[in-house]
């Protein structure tokens, strides 16, 4: 139950005295500790890798992009935080790694 009122606890005890298992707590963080853990890790740990992020992304997507511009314009909405600069260098590394090949004016994509 989720609730900062004690005035739960005499039925949390008698429904403990019909055997059933459940407690009161007064916040979300305490009611799923596991799931407030990896987002705590997750701010206070390493950076997450955008790169891994934008393949997922691109994998997931319906219809992908046909030209380059319409690629950089996906990229730039879905990594909103980062500049001008990372968006292009992530654009630049799916041409690298051969995930993306320009052929005439559209792109193909091999993730």
């Amino acid at each position: 139950m989720l609730s900062k009122d004690t005035g739960f606890d005499p039925l949390i005890r008698h429904l403990h005295a019909l055997g059933y298992t459940c407690r009161r707590v007064s916040s979300l963080k305490d009611a799923f500790p596991a799931l407030a853990e990896p987002a705590a890790k997750a701010a206070s740990g390493s950076p997450p890798d955008d790169y891994a992020r934008l393949v997922t992304l691109l994998k997931k997507e319906k219809t992908l992009p046909l030209k380059r511009k319409g690629l950089e314009g996906k990229v730039k909405s879905w990594f909103l935080k980062l500049g001008a600069a990372e968006h292009q260098a992530l654009v630049q590394r799916l041409f690298d790694e051969g995930r993306v090949v320009e052929a005439g004016k559209e792109i193909k994509f091999s993730l």
